[in-house]
């Protein structure tokens, strides 16, 4: 087959490809233990737009990471810090007044994916509930009084609503006019989050 010398344009696109590799090469070593990279032919595929919500921007001198995050699921919770309980073995009514007395904060962890946390925290906000905090302290003395039929326990809980949510995050490098490449993911998270619901929760049970 004869010889055929590349045109301008494919030289170009030739060597844009071969910087493209070679970044991803770096990145792939620079990103080892924190992301699982993309196989190759994922890695050279067709750039797409970048994503704009739920995300976080990474710079360095030669590119930029966009970090996408995506909720895989949210359970709800309930972290208790005081409970009471109270008996009426009589045949009439009673009333039972329970008080909190112990104080305990809950926040949001440190992530394994290097996330900062004001990323994180509108992240719960937005796919879960408007309510999650990032830090959460209960309060002292917080009384809450109930009427407990005859025959029947009265049982008191105190804390607050939390939620339990795991969540990927995609790893995307970005390139001219708002176009990414994506290179992988990083191992999937959870992370306990408060928010900020918090009382005392009240249940009757036989006797």
């Amino acid at each position: 087959m004869a010889n055929r010398y590349l045109s301008a344009t494919e030289r170009r696109r030739a060597t844009r490809r071969g910087r493209r590799l070679t970044l991803l090469t770096v990145l792939a070593s620079m990103l080892s233990g924190f992301v699982v990279m993309a196989t190759p032919g994922a890695a050279n595929a067709a750039l797409i737009p970048c994503p704009t919500q739920n995300i976080e921007i990474q710079k360095a001198p030669s590119f930029t990471l966009l970090k996408h995050l995506k909720l895989v699921s949210s359970v709800a919770t309930f972290d208790r810090t005081d409970s009471r309980s109270v008996d009426n073995t009589l045949d009439t009514p009673v009333s039972a007044t329970f008080t909190s007395s112990n104080s305990s904060t809950f926040m949001i962890a440190a992530t394994t994916t290097v996330m900062v946390q004001p990323t994180l925290l509108n992240f719960f906000k937005l796919t879960v509930s408007s309510t999650i905090t990032f830090s959460k302290t209960t309060t002292i003395g917080v009384n809450v009084t109930a009427t407990v039929p005859p025959h029947t326990r009265l049982i008191g809980e105190y804390g607050i609503s939390s939620f339990d949510i795991t969540y990927d995050t995609d790893v995307y490098l970005k390139g001219a006019n708002n176009q990414c490449q994506f290179i992988g993911v990083h191992p999937r998270d959870m992370r306990h989050a408060p928010t900020d619901n918090e009382g005392w929760r009240l249940s009757l049970v036989g006797i």
